[in-house]
């Protein structure tokens, strides 16, 4: 299996998915004039610049908050160039006895911008911990992203080629390595056009063909992933073979 990243194409259409898992909140002695804190989370998670919030109240607590907010963003179809980031504010409340909110934070502070959403691998969740500290006060959120390919876009090869009988064709390029995060397979056809053999070891961008070549053969590269998209092929090229 080969991932490949040269010439790849970058922007199309992905489905992405993000959870929250936990909230934390911290501070010194964990308690003020009306008991142990008051924490007031304030989440917000940028897709593409739609915010999404995830807003929690909780009295007299410190720690990690064992709530969760599944499909914080529900599935939903952007581009695989679209950012994310992620935005912490809040605040720990107190009355007016108290001296009024401290641990302000005073607006929303980024503290995770992962540029595009295919910068990491699909069809596995990211997992990740962000905090941010507000005078007296640290807040928290662990989250996660999910994302897989609607389609693929296979690219294509170079290397048409003519040599003499038992000769050794050169190398059979890549103009274009298709979608990034996807499996190579190269085939052989002796006609072109009816089965395709899979050529062992022969999963990167590129190809070799090894010396010896017989009578005419069509290459073709296959492009696969997971989550369901269907696999794809680039165009045909010939090495055709002189008597």
């Amino acid at each position: 299996m080969t991932f490949s990243f040269l010439a790849s194409i970058h922007a199309q259409n992905v489905t992405v998915e993000i959870d929250g898992l936990n909230l934390f909140y911290n501070e010194a002695g964990c308690d003020d004039c009306n008991g142990a804190a008051d924490p007031r989370w304030r989440m917000r998670v940028l897709v593409n610049g739609t915010n999404y919030d995830w807003n929690r109240d909780r009295d007299g607590f410190c720690g990690w908050d064992g709530t969760q907010n599944l499909n914080w963003v529900a599935p939903q179809t952007q581009s695989s160039l679209a950012p994310i980031s992620m935005q912490i504010n809040g605040y720990e409340s107190d009355g007016f006895i108290c001296g009024g909110d401290d641990a302000v934070c005073g607006g929303y502070g980024t503290v995770r911008t992962i540029n595009d959403i295919d910068d990491y691998a699909p069809c596995t969740w990211h997992v990740f911990t962000d905090y941010r500290t507000c005078a007296e006060g640290t807040y928290g959120v662990q989250w996660r992203y999910y994302w897989y390919y609607q389609s693929l876009i296979p690219g294509s090869i170079t290397g048409t080629q003519t040599v003499c009988y038992g000769g050794d064709p050169s190398l059979l390029g890549s103009s274009n390595n298709g979608s990034v995060w996807m499996t190579y397979q190269w085939q052989s056809s002796p006609n072109g056009t009816g089965s395709w053999s899979n050529i062992g070891g022969a999963t990167s961008a590129t190809y070799d063909p090894p010396g010896g070549l017989t009578s005419t053969t069509y290459y073709r590269r296959r492009g696969s992933t997971c989550g369901g998209a269907a696999d794809v092929s680039t165009n045909i090229i010939a090495v055709t073979v002189l008597p």
